[in-house]
């Protein structure tokens, strides 16, 4: 049995935690028990099929770069819905959000699947190791179809051979010169092999230093795909 601590870390609404087959953990690192209930909490006063999945990098439990976006986007999202009439956000429908870490590839593999056969389309933001995890598990399996994905700073020793087929529309942004600011926020794309420049993707956006490799919000703040 796979240990405890070694499980993804998932903080989801109710409604689609009935979907989830696989084990997984609702807090660890800098992500306590209370943020987790706390955002499981939050009212869902909308109907919505279409998930917006951020997966963090390697440590973001305990850094949380993308677990900050990820609240801040839910959040913001939450307030909106008091003051508009008709269900938009930034020019797209309301999310149903969710945060996975980034050892989510046999999570994903089994869940993703099971929310497509129930109507729910999936977009998709991941950092670093977990961009990694997410593109291989779409160039592994043509069963996982997402509407759009964002990959911020993308890492890993494996070759994106070509699309995968069923990802119908991919950003990738990056760190330009990262190898310049040899610090402890670039580490994770100087050993962990930053894949930069996808040539695969519909679109591929460069950012200078200072930006580095943690700049998740800053990457973000330049996403076309999406703006949150």
């Amino acid at each position: 049995m796979q240990s405890y601590k070694l499980l993804p870390l998932v903080v989801m609404p109710s409604s689609i935690a009935q979907f989830a087959n696989k084990p997984y953990r609702v807090y660890g690192g800098n992500i306590t028990q209370h943020d987790s209930i706390y955002l499981q909490s939050i009212p869902m006063y909308y109907d919505t099929k279409h998930i917006l999945c951020f997966i963090g990098g390697f440590c973001d439990t305990y850094y949380k770069v993308v677990w900050d976006a990820f609240c801040a986007s839910l959040w913001r999202q939450t307030q909106s819905m008091h003051i508009i009439d008709k269900p938009k956000y930034n020019n797209t429908s309301y999310f149903t959000m969710l945060y996975i870490s980034f050892n989510c590839y046999t999570f994903l593999h089994d869940f993703f699947p099971k929310l497509l056969a129930n109507g729910y389309r999936i977009s998709v933001i991941a950092h670093s190791w977990g961009a990694k995890n997410i593109v291989r598990l779409c160039l592994d399996f043509d069963e996982i179809i997402l509407t759009k994905l964002i990959t911020l700073d993308c890492v890993g020793h494996f070759n994106i051979t070509h699309r995968p087929k069923h990802v119908y529309a991919w950003e990738n942004i990056y760190i330009t010169d990262y190898l310049s600011q040899y610090s402890r926020a670039n580490i994770a794309a100087i050993i962990g092999g930053a894949k930069q420049h996808i040539r695969y993707a519909d679109i591929n956006t460069g950012i200078p230093p200072p930006a580095h490799h943690a700049s998740v919000a800053t990457m973000l703040h330049h996403a076309q795909l999406l703006q949150l």
